[in-house]
């Protein structure tokens, strides 16, 4: 396990920790996430993490923290509506999740969280951007 520390998050890296943390919270192995107030935890298995994947997860604790956690219940309803009402795939209406939209089209911008406007995601709500991946985890924007 490694452990550092950043201005705004705690960077922790552990397989174990993350294998135990999916298994208590019933979530999918990943290669990383977020958990507020400030901390990410990767999975550095057979991907390594890069800079990408950093930003991503603070651009989700930026969410956390603007709406006290509100916009996940909210994501959640969008993952479902895209799953029951519009028949997507779980990979499909994961990306269609406003959290993730966000989270994916600015992970490259590490500028991003310096010019976000405060309520950033409702562009993200509002506008839908088709997003899917091209097997080996590296997102496509469909245009």
């Amino acid at each position: 396990m490694k452990i550092s520390i950043h201005k705004g998050y705690i960077l922790i890296i552990s397989d174990r920790f993350v294998t135990l943390l999916s298994k208590v919270v019933r979530l999918p192995r990943s290669m990383g996430f977020s958990l507020f107030p400030c901390i990410i935890v990767f999975r550095n298995l057979t991907h390594p993490m890069t800079e990408q994947w950093i930003m991503h997860e603070r651009i989700h604790i930026y969410q956390s923290f603007e709406s006290i956690f509100l916009i996940f219940p909210f994501a959640m309803l969008e993952y479902l509506y895209a799953r029951i009402i519009l028949k997507y795939s779980h990979t499909e209406a994961y990306f269609y999740e406003c959290v993730e939209q966000e989270a994916y089209l600015n992970q490259y911008d590490q500028h991003y969280l310096e010019n976000r406007r405060f309520f950033s995601i409702w562009k993200y709500i509002k506008q839908k951007t088709k997003l899917h991946t091209d097997g080996n985890y590296h997102v496509v924007i469909e245009k």
